[in-house]
């Protein structure tokens, strides 16, 4: 059975999951009398906790697991206020949560022993606000008929020319920046949309300097604008481009084109921190392809542009060129159908 502590031990030690199923019991270490000791306060903690409550409740601690799996399928039958030790199976997940608390909606799942430490979690890595994201984005799963929404309102730059900017590298084998797209939007209008490509068009120094150069130059041309992109990917080539070839670009002139008054990360500074979605991630693939948007392309990855820019290297085919571009230019797309939905999403409870 799928467990709570068995996910959890899955991300702290994978190891320790297949030695707990299939390794011989007799090799495992005997449990210390330390261990023991936690074990023994940590439940006679949850106790003082319950009576501290001053309400009833249906205590099924005690019980074998069989029965703490029946007893509690009969409390929640009879609507019992808060069942404490409860244990629910269903097909191989099995949940034994410390406390099970009535709702107008149905039950809910807590902890006595909250994994939130004040501005830290147990979780390595995963703060209070993250969990908190996370919890609403599972909440959000399983509704039948859930919206995306703002967990904040959002003030977004109001300039007339938006860009929505996607580049396409290959950071191993030539180390190449070959591709700068850009979807060119003005006052708002999709007729005014043109997709405007820089593309190294041989894998050299010279043809990476020279797209690097004209997508610079556009951008300026295009000013004031306000530049869209997902994720820190598109800065932090522009970063290593400009250090390769600071004649075309200095380090000022890179971070301005970056900064937060002209240039918007959305996945980092609008998806992450201020909307929740009935999705499993926030890739742009996922989101985009969840609000009805279909890349052109029937493998779109980043990935797989890296291997037909390789092959129209190699063979000089054409149809690959243009497999490339229609690709990036359908990223940008998405970013800009992600965008345009953002704007629509409404803080929760608001009317």
């Amino acid at each position: 059975m799928i467990t709570g502590s068995l996910l959890y031990n899955l991300v702290e030690c994978s190891h320790r999951i297949y030695q707990d199923l299939f390794a011989d019991a007799a090799m495992r270490d005997p449990v210390s009398k330390f261990v023991q000791l936690l074990w023994e306060r940590g439940t006679a903690f949850e106790a003082e906790v319950i009576a501290s409550l001053g309400i009833s409740f249906t205590n099924l601690r005690n019980l074998s697991p069989e029965e703490r799996e029946r007893r509690t399928d009969y409390a929640m039958e009879q609507g019992d206020t808060l069942i404490y030790g409860g244990r629910i199976g269903a097909g191989d997940l099995l949940g034994e949560p410390d406390l099970l608390r009535k709702q107008a909606s149905g039950y809910v799942a807590g902890d006595i022993n909250s994994v939130v430490r004040g501005s830290k979690t147990i979780i390595s890595g995963v703060g209070p606000d993250t969990l908190a994201r996370f919890q609403e984005r599972a909440q959000l799963q399983k509704g039948a008929n859930s919206q995306p929404y703002l967990r904040k309102r959002l003030e977004l730059p109001d300039v007339n020319t938006e860009l929505f900017f996607d580049i396409e590298a290959d950071p191993m084998r030539r180390d190449i920046c070959y591709l700068h797209g850009f979807l060119e939007r003005r006052d708002g209008d999709l007729e005014s949309e043109k997709y405007i490509p820089f593309l190294a068009e041989t894998p050299t120094e010279e043809q990476e300097r020279e797209a690097f150069a004209k997508a610079f130059k556009y951008i300026r041309s295009r000013a004031p604008c306000v530049i869209y992109y997902y994720s820190k990917y598109e800065r932090t080539w522009w970063r290593k481009l400009q250090k390769r070839y600071p004649m075309v670009a200095s380090e000022d002139d890179v971070e301005a084109i970056f900064k937060k008054t002209t240039a918007v990360d959305l996945f980092y500074d609008v998806v992450q921190p201020s909307t929740v979605w009935p999705t499993h991630d926030h890739s742009i693939k996922t989101l985009a392809s969840y609000l009805g948007f279909k890349w052109r392309d029937p493998s779109p990855s980043g990935a797989d542009s890296i291997e037909w820019y390789h092959r129209w290297m190699d063979t000089g085919d054409k149809a690959v060129r243009q497999r490339i571009l229609e690709y990036n230019e359908d990223d940008c797309r998405a970013t800009r159908v992600l965008l345009d939905r953002i704007r629509g999403l409404r803080v929760r409870g608001d009317h």
